[in-house]
């Protein structure tokens, strides 16, 4: 997973992004005193994720580096399912105020302009078969999910 633009604020701001999938959260690099962020190759911008069950989504958010409290900026979720396999895709997404399809509401930044981010996703399967099985059945009732993160305070 990377990125590469946040556009669409009015005052600078020190943009870094989060993202969710499944039992993992990792977080990019801060960019400082930046309204469209790029994330350059020697920052911590690039995850790979172990997938259990394809249908789970990656939750993005963009937040605003304060010094006690980090502002939410905009949040995307993406769907794993309509992505090709085995092909890297470079897709822009609008920012909305909450992740949630049944509250969509565009993050407005300069001039009104919709603010939006670029993720370049590439999803790769070992055996397409096992995907497809694993999307079909229910996951094991004795099985623990653990959310993994840095510092306990990113688990908020």
């Amino acid at each position: 997973l990377k990125q590469n633009a946040v556009a669409g604020f009015q005052n600078k701001s020190d943009p870094f992004v989060t993202a969710v999938f499944e039992d993992c959260v990792v977080k990019t690099d801060v960019i400082q005193d930046s309204l469209a962020p790029r994330w350059l190759p020697w920052s911590k911008r690039a995850f790979i994720f172990h997938v259990r069950n394809p249908s789970s989504p990656i939750y993005v958010g963009v937040f605003d580096k304060d010094d006690f409290d980090d502002d939410p900026m905009g949040r995307v979720t993406v769907d794993v399912k309509n992505l090709v396999p085995n092909m890297e895709c470079i897709r822009h997404y609008k920012l909305y105020k909450s992740s949630m399809v049944t509250d969509r509401q565009e993050v407005l930044g300069q001039k009104d302009v919709p603010a939006t981010i670029t993720l370049r996703i590439r999803v790769e399967w070992k055996s397409e078969r096992k995907m497809i099985l694993a999307s079909i059945t229910e996951p094991k009732k004795e099985a623990s999910y653990y959310v993994n993160c840095e510092k306990q305070r990113d688990f908020k």
